[in-house]
């Protein structure tokens, strides 16, 4: 179960290196995947 605040917005995006460098990072056990948390409109 995952709980969420109202006033945080959750941006994902995919790596933007390449796809050797992303293949590099994989094999490293990193994330292709960037979560960027921002608060709007309150403390979050």
């Amino acid at each position: 179960m995952v709980g969420h605040s109202t006033t945080v917005d959750v941006e994902t995006e995919t790596s933007r290196d390449g796809l050797l460098s992303s293949a590099k990072s994989m094999l490293g056990g990193e994330s292709m995947f960037t979560n960027t948390f921002v608060a709007r409109n309150g403390s979050g």
